[in-house]
């Protein structure tokens, strides 16, 4: 749903703004649900609470942040859709014109940038801190330690991507979208790949990579939702984002799946390398959209 409204509210001079704003606040959220949220049950079960009831407060908690977001939105998003009733078609053709539409290649494009990209969003929150929470064990550390010094690799690539989006906002309002996900596939290509360098995730000499990490997987995910918000037209967009989310949830199955099945078996920076490799194949797919069905060239800003 929140794909679908920002596909619909913004001009579409500043669509890459306000994307980018919302990715800020996207990420902020989740800096703080692990800082906040995330120690609350320790917090409790110090204050004398046991284990169960710390759980149930904490999810009580969480109901209550999405009771409220969901006053803010009652109240505060416009009423109706984008387009007038006797425009609308049934849910099944709805459905079906989604697929319909990736005949357009930039549609085609944003659709497999999704699948990386929220594959990208998963490894990073999932495999980066258990790799470092891993590595920390390995060296003695206590569970709880470790888990901490785990939680910093990802805190540190996430807060490098809040620092980069407000450029990255700026900067894909100014340029063709096509252009704008070629440059984003290759800060991702390159993040992820990166991480082959990395032998102790924990050392001052891997930070540079999980900052080109957090830039390349924040880069991703706005760069395609930005295409995305261009090219679905206004009376299947619905649909078009709901095929464009269904490939990001196929992405992170895929992602999740074999990812922690190479974390073990292979390395734990196996599940980075692949998800670049996927990076880069549709970095190659936009090149070559790019050269022969570029669309806009240039966006005017005001």
């Amino acid at each position: 749903m929140l794909a679908t409204v920002v596909a619909d509210y913004p001009q579409e001079n500043s669509r890459g703004k306000m994307l980018a704003l919302v990715g800020f606040l996207n990420g902020l959220g989740v800096i703080l649900v692990i800082a906040l949220l995330g120690n609350l049950p320790d917090i409790l079960v110090n204050a004398g609470h046991s284990a169960i009831t710390a759980g149930q407060y904490t999810h009580g908690v969480a109901v209550i942040g999405c009771l409220v977001t969901a006053l803010v939105l009652g109240f505060g998003l416009k009423k109706g859709t984008p387009v007038h009733r006797e425009e609308r078609l049934g849910a099944m053709e709805l459905f079906r014109s989604g697929l319909r539409e990736g005949k357009n290649p930039r549609i085609a494009l944003a659709y497999a940038s999704a699948f990386v990209s929220r594959g990208d969003l998963v490894i990073l929150g999932t495999f980066a801190i258990l790799w470092g929470k891993t590595f920390a064990i390995g060296q003695g550390l206590e569970p709880a330690e470790a888990l901490a010094k785990g939680t910093l690799v990802f805190v540190m690539a996430q807060a490098s991507a809040l620092v980069w989006i407000p450029f990255l906002g700026f900067f894909l309002d100014r340029v063709n979208r096509v252009t704008g996900l070629v440059i984003c596939m290759t800060l991702a290509s390159a993040g992820y790949l990166g991480t082959m360098l990395i032998d102790d995730p924990t050392a001052a000499s891997a930070i540079p990579i999980f900052i080109l990490l957090g830039i390349g997987q924040i880069s991703a995910f706005l760069g395609s939702a930005t295409l995305i918000g261009q090219e679905a037209p206004k009376s299947k967009r619905g649909s078009v984002v709901g095929v464009f989310n269904s490939c990001g949830a196929i992405g992170i199955l895929i992602a999740s799946g074999i990812g922690g099945r190479l974390f073990d078996s292979v390395g734990p920076s196996a599940p980075f390398i692949l998800v670049g490799i996927f990076n880069a194949i549709v970095l190659l797919a936009a090149i070559a959209v790019r050269i022969l069905s570029p669309g806009a060239q240039q966006l005017s800003i005001q």
